[in-house]
C-alpha cells in the first residue's frame, strides 16, 4: 500500500489547518480571524522551512501581495525568498502586478506585468517584462512581451477576440528595437461562437510579412465539443463518452506531397496518446499513466509511472512459448462518480 500523509486537522470553521506528509514534510495554515481569508502558510521539510508565505488583501478581499520569507537555501538547494504585489483599477480589475526572487548561488529575478481595458471590460493591452540571474545560465536573461487586443466591430461579435499584435523579446543582452519580433494573430469563428481558425503572420527584420508562420484548424460537434485540431499538419483528435466527458486523446503528424502545386498524397502517423480513464487516472502510450490522488477536493499528490512500476495491478503475467507480456487492468468500477 503506498501511504501519501500521515495525518491532518481542521479548525472549527472546517479550514484545514495542518497536514503531515509521510515524506517527514509538514503543512500549516493560518487565516484571518474575520473573513478567514488564508493569511499563512507555511511548510517544514528536511529540518529547513522551504516554504513561509504571508497574504495581504484589500477591503474587498483582493489579493494585495504574497511574500515567502523563508531563509536562503543553501548553495545548490532549491527554493529561496519571493514577493508579489498586485493592484487593481477602481473595478477591482487587475491593473499591475511586480514581483521578486532571489535563491542560492546569487540567483535572481524580477517582472512587472500592466495590463489594460476598455470601458465595456475587455483586455484591450498586457505588458509583461522579466529579467533573471544566473538562473537557466550563468548571466542575465531579459524575456518579454506587449499584446494588443481588438474585437470584432459586428453586433453579436463585440466580445470575440479578432487580432492580437505581439511584439516580444527574449535575449542576454539589454533589450533594443532590433531583437524584437512582431507577430500578428488573426482569429475566425463560426456561427455558434467556436473558434475555428488562427493565422498567425510575422514581420521580418526588412519589413515585408511573413502572412503564414503558423496555422490552427479547430473542428467541433453539434454540442459544441472540441472534436480535433490542426497546428501546421499535426492533428489531435478528441473522443467523448456520454456524459460528455473527454476519454480519449490521440495525436498523429501528417506528410504531404504536391507537385506542380498540386496535391499528390500523403500519409498520417499516430504519433501520441492519452486516455482519460477518470479525473483521477490519465493513461499515455507505452504504459505511461499519471494518478491524482485527492483529499476532499484538493489533490496533494500526482504520481507518474509506468506499468511495470506500477505494482499487483495492472499484473504483468508471461505466457509459456511466448515471448511477449500481456497486462490485466483491474476492474474500474464507477460509484459516486468515483473510480
Amino acid at each position: 500500500m503506498l501511504l501519501i500523509y500521515k495525518s491532518h486537522g481542521y479548525d472549527k470553521f472546517g479550514q484545514r489547518t495542518y497536514m503531515k506528509y509521510c515524506n517527514g514534510a509538514e503543512t500549516f495554515y493560518t487565516y484571518e480571524p474575520q473573513r478567514r481569508r488564508l493569511q499563512g502558510l507555511k511548510v517544514n521539510a528536511g529540518g529547513r522551512t522551504i516554504m513561509d508565505n504571508a497574504y495581504t488583501y484589500d477591503a474587498v478581499s483582493n489579493v494585495l501581495g504574497v511574500t515567502n520569507g523563508a531563509a536562503l537555501p543553501q548553495s545548490g538547494k532549491a527554493g529561496g525568498q519571493m514577493s508579489h504585489s498586485y493592484t487593481y483599477d477602481a473595478l477591482y480589475r487587475l491593473t499591475g502586478a511586480t514581483g521578486t526572487y532571489t535563491g542560492a548561488d546569487s540567483k535572481t529575478a524580477s517582472y512587472t506585468l500592466a495590463m489594460g481595458y476598455d470601458n465595456m471590460h475587455r483586455i484591450t493591452s498586457k505588458s509583461q517584462h522579466l529579467t533573471q540571474g544566473n538562473l537557466q545560465f550563468d548571466g542575465t536573461l531579459n524575456v518579454g512581451y506587449d499584446l494588443t487586443y481588438t474585437y470584432g466591430q459586428e453586433d453579436g461579435k463585440k466580445f470575440q477576440l479578432d487580432n492580437v499584435s505581439d511584439v516580444n523579446y527574449r535575449t542576454e543582452a539589454t533589450p533594443d528595437e532590433s531583437q524584437k519580433t512582431r507577430n500578428s494573430h488573426a482569429y475566425e469563428y463560426d456561427a455558434n461562437g467556436n473558434l475555428v481558425y488562427v493565422n498567425t503572420g510575422r514581420t521580418k527584420k526588412d519589413g515585408t510579412t511573413d502572412e503564414k508562420t503558423h496555422e490552427r484548424k479547430l473542428k467541433w460537434d453539434e454540442e459544441n465539443r472540441l472534436l480535433a485540431s490542426d497546428d501546421d499538419g499535426f492533428v489531435t483528435n478528441y473522443w467523448y463518452d456520454a456524459d460528455g466527458e473527454r476519454t480519449v486523446k490521440t495525436s498523429g503528424e501528417s506528410e504531404q506531397v504536391y507537385v506542380n502545386s498540386e496535391f499528390a498524397g500523403g500519409r498520417t502517423n499516430t504519433a501520441r496518446f492519452s486516455l482519460y480513464v477518470s479525473p483521477y487516472l490519465v493513461a499515455n502510450q507505452g504504459g505511461r499513466y499519471t494518478k491524482h490522488i485527492y483529499i476532499g477536493s484538493q489533490r496533494i499528490v500526482s504520481k507518474i509511472g509506468d506499468f511495470a512500476s506500477y505494482g499487483a495491478y495492472p499484473r504483468r503475467i508471461e505466457y509459456a512459448g511466448n515471448t511477449y507480456t500481456l497486462y490485466y487492468i483491474a476492474t474500474v468500477r464507477r460509484q459516486a462518480n468515483r473510480f
